[in-house]
């Protein structure tokens, strides 16, 4: 999230923008367009994530799996790396991956 997004963002456009304009720069709205649902499926979730845990609702179903994380260093790296996005969210929070966490 924040810079880490915004340096992916940077990437991920200046490889579309680049690849558009090669050759006669046909293929840049494709590009583009690549780039923006690129984006979007690689930060959408986290993002939501973030909202969610920003809208003060009670946090008291989580606080389990929190807390099984919080036990671990390793867990906590791994839980940390989703957040900043270095980890995919989606694999993180897989029902086998929540059911291992809370044996």
């Amino acid at each position: 999230m924040g810079i880490g997004d915004a340096f992916l963002g940077a990437e991920l456009v200046a490889s579309a923008i680049a690849d558009g304009l090669a050759g006669d720069g046909s293929r840049l709205g494709a590009a583009l367009a690549m780039y923006q649902s690129t984006f979007r499926e690689r930060t959408m979730s986290v993002y939501e994530y973030t909202l969610r845990a920003a809208s003060l609702k009670d946090p008291s179903p989580m606080l389990p799996l929190y807390a099984q994380v919080a036990r671990s260093p390793e867990e906590t790296t791994r839980f940390m790396n989703v957040l900043a996005g270095t980890v995919d969210f989606k694999r993180y929070f897989t029902a086998s991956n929540i059911a291992r966490l809370l044996a």
